[in-house]
């Protein structure tokens, strides 16, 4: 199971450096919207030890980009004290935080038309991007 994480991180890892991914462009995987612990904390309005704490219990996204540094997408964060809600039962279908990332920022084939998983979970559709992450995380198993 780790070799094909190993592959699947350098797969995601030549998807930033192209901007494409798939042949689906990523408009949310630019270096400008993943900020850093300091940076969540103050738009979050919490401590730099809460935003470790969401991390660890994936209620926020984030992954290692080094060893010190979180990458931690900026559009998870909905105002002061608030993620979207649903992220870490995203994370624990899809087994990634970096993966369920680009699952929830590129547009994703729903019975009502195309759209970006991410929004439907800010509009309640928790259950909808559920069945959708499973089917995407199969992909990759």
């Amino acid at each position: 199971m780790r070799g094909y994480l190993r592959v699947l991180r350098g797969y995601l890892r030549v998807c930033r450096m192209e901007k494409v991914c798939g042949g689906i462009r990523e408009p949310y995987r630019t270096e400008e919207d993943l900020i850093g612990v300091t940076e969540a904390a103050s738009r979050l309005g919490v401590s730099r030890t809460t935003v470790y704490d969401w991390v660890a219990k994936n209620t926020l996204i984030a992954w290692r980009s080094t060893k010190r540094r979180l990458n931690i997408p900026a559009g998870q964060i909905v105002g002061p004290g608030r993620v979207t809600d649903g992220l870490a039962q995203i994370v624990d279908v899809v087994g990634e935080p970096e993966l369920a990332w680009t699952f929830l920022s590129q547009e994703w084939p729903f019975d009502d038309g195309a759209a970006r998983p991410i929004e439907r979970l800010r509009s309640g559709g928790l259950d909808e991007v559920l069945s959708a992450a499973a089917g995407f995380g199969a992909t990759f198993t």
